[in-house]
Order: C-alpha cells, then structure tokens, then sequence
C-alpha cells in the first residue's frame, strides 16, 4: 500500500514539474535536439568581414526570419569595378524550418538576386549569402557585378541592443513589401 502511494506521489510531483516547465517555456518543441532558437536580432560578418543583421520572430505559422541589413562587396566582371552594397528588407518573411534550416530569396529585374540562407541554433548560426546585379560598362556593355559566394556566421541577441556598428558602403538599397505583396525600392548613395 505504501509503495503505491509513494508512486502515485511521484507520479503527481513529476507531472506537476512538466506542467510548471511547460507554462513557463521551457520545455518548449525545438529545432534540434532539445535546444530553441532565440527570438530576437540577430548579428554577425560575412567572410567578406562585413555586418549582417536578421531578426528571428514567432509568427502564427512558427519562428520566421526577416533579413534586415545584408552587406556586401561586390565585383564587377566586365570592369573590375568594386561596389559596397548595402541591402535592407521590410516586410519580407521567410519560414524556418524544424530543423533551424532558413533559404530567402529575392530577385529582382533592377537590381538582381540576393540568396541568404543558413542554420539556426540555440547559441549560433551560419550559412552562406550571394549578392548580383546587372551593370553597364562605359561603352554600354553588360556585365554582372557579384559577391561571390560568402559564409557567415551570426549570433542571437544577449539580452540588450546589438552594438551599433555599421559597414560603410556607397549604395544602400531598401526593399519594403506591403501587406498585398506590392515591392517598392528605394536607392541612397553614401
């Protein structure tokens, strides 16, 4: 009779436990094996040396990311001609999925093709990015300008605001979506 209750003691201690670290989050479903991914920004270089920035969010489909600022060098291949690029996006989503895995991709017939991905983690994460846009050489010839195939690597907010360095670049180019979809760009020159 004693060993039964003692049981059933343990029974109802333990569940209480998985109930108390269920409501309080953690013990929540995660992307690889038993760790979650922290909301928040995210920031990190590329292997170009420059500063990325993304922010992971709860959505009601799950986690997403949202690029927001993807640096990069660019060469052109016609001319050799160096361009700073600097990229931000407002409004765009990209799911990640179960395993922390994440691919965004935006082309655009102006301005090219931007194609971030990587793995996210509970502590880290990391992936590659390419950058390539259209160009004209003086004579009116086409050329592509291009990063070439870059890695970073990134890390998730440690309780405050990222540092506030930014990468100097001599174009910054802003894609913004609206809620039906609708693109517009916007263009500074540094």
């Amino acid at each position: 009779m004693r060993g039964r209750r003692v049981g059933r003691i343990v029974r109802i201690v333990g569940g209480a436990v998985v109930a108390g670290l269920l409501i309080s989050g953690v013990a929540s479903a995660s992307p690889k094996g038993g760790s979650s991914i922290p909301q928040g920004i995210w920031t990190g270089k590329t292997s170009q040396g420059l500063k990325l920035s993304f922010a992971v969010l709860q959505s009601k489909h799950g986690l997403v990311m949202e690029p927001s600022e993807l640096d990069a060098n660019l060469v052109c291949s016609g001319t050799g001609s160096e361009i700073g690029l600097g990229i931000g996006f407002i409004g765009f989503y990209v799911k990640i999925h179960s395993d922390g895995t994440f691919r965004f991709h935006q082309y655009d017939e102006f301005f090219g093709v931007v194609d971030f991905r990587g793995t996210l983690g509970d502590t880290s994460g990391s992936g590659s990015e390419l950058s390539a846009m259209p160009g004209l050489t003086k004579d009116l010839g086409a050329e592509i300008c291009t990063s070439g195939a870059v890695t970073w690597q990134a890390h998730p907010p440690k309780g405050g605001a990222p540092a506030g360095t930014r990468t100097r670049f001599q174009y910054r180019v802003v894609f913004t979506k609206d809620r039906q979809g609708h693109v517009s760009e916007t263009i500074t020159r540094s």
